[in-house]
């Protein structure tokens, strides 16, 4: 499948924000994150989500926003961020980075904390278990292409 000329402008625009921004921003601010989202909403778009159509403007405005930072409102990159990311994972059952090792892990605290009372290193053993499972399920879902 070829990318659309949105993909490619919209692309091109955040790696030359990302040569001006440092390290420090561009991780505070999720480029790469911001050049997943792109990827995504352009295949998704293009296999007929009219919400994805309406939200490239929502992207558009991310970059705009990064390309003017002395205009930057935080908040509002944050708002439209997360709009654009809670539609993905409702939408089209993408995840996070990390989220199943949140999960993983506050799952093995639980299952060790009830187990604790019959094994005193329950509580670790099973934070181990939650932490391997979730990293195994955060890989599975990155080789899949389905993390945002």
């Amino acid at each position: 499948m070829e990318n659309s000329n949105w993909f490619e402008e919209a692309s091109r625009r955040i790696k030359d924000v990302l040569l001006l921004l440092g390290e420090k921003q561009a991780k505070k601010y999720k480029i790469d994150m911001l050049l997943r989202m792109v990827h995504h909403m352009d295949r998704f778009s293009k296999n007929g989500c009219k919400e994805c159509e309406n939200l490239k403007e929502n992207l558009n405005d991310l970059i705009l926003l990064l390309e003017n930072q002395n205009e930057m409102d935080p908040k509002q990159y944050k708002a439209t961020f997360k709009l654009v990311v809670k539609h993905f994972v409702k939408k089209h059952g993408l995840v996070e980075e990390g989220t199943y090792l949140s999960l993983g892990m506050a799952y093995g605290l639980i299952f060790g904390a009830a187990l604790s009372s019959f094994y005193y290193m329950a509580i670790p053993l099973g934070m181990l278990f939650g932490l391997v499972i979730g990293l195994w399920m955060d890989d599975k879902m990155k080789k899949q292409g389905r993390v945002v």
